[in-house]
């Protein structure tokens, strides 16, 4: 798993139109976000979990429901170092 303690933490919420795609369009901008990030060099993280605290809206004054997702955005601290995982099965494909 990989975290961070970004310094920077961009909310994309729901506004009062609540259109259909609103979750499709918050994607899009978050993808739009981080890919701004990176032509800066700046590394990012979607936090799509913050939407499971209700504690969050409440805290930042939201309407309930109305948090779409997080990104984090910060400058990396050294290498990230993943651990090696075990396949525990293999995928076959048939022509």
């Amino acid at each position: 798993m990989v975290t961070c303690d970004a310094p920077v933490l961009i909310l994309l919420i729901r506004n009062e139109r609540k259109e259909k795609f609103v979750d499709v369009d918050g994607g899009i901008a978050a993808m739009s976000i981080i890919m701004a990030a990176q032509h800066f060099n700046i590394e990012s993280m979607c936090l799509g979990v913050i939407t499971r605290f209700p504690k969050v809206e409440e805290i930042l004054g939201l309407e309930k429901g109305s948090l779409i997702l997080g990104v984090a955005l910060g400058k990396m601290k050294g290498t990230p170092v993943l651990k090696e995982k075990t396949i525990k099965s293999k995928i076959s494909y048939i022509d």
